[in-house]
């Protein structure tokens, strides 16, 4: 089953999570791309502090930036 990082509360590191998340068919016009790694940036570290330009809806994600 795929894996990703979540978190549930806005805090520091701490609260990240390495979850097996069921994954959702891709809709008309998306694929589905296997990845093997994903980068944390600035930006996702200020998302799960409740920094960011908008406040994540729980459970929440990370990993914009994937390596396919």
């Amino acid at each position: 089953m795929p894996k990703a990082v979540r978190f549930r509360e806005i805090e520091g590191p701490e609260v990240l999570k390495l979850e097996e998340v069921q994954p959702q068919n891709p809709g008309k016009g998306e694929v589905r791309l296997k990845v093997q790694a994903i980068g944390l940036n600035r930006a996702e570290s200020m998302f799960y502090r409740g920094q960011y330009l908008y406040q994540p809806k729980f459970p929440a994600g990370l990993g914009y930036e994937a390596e396919a």
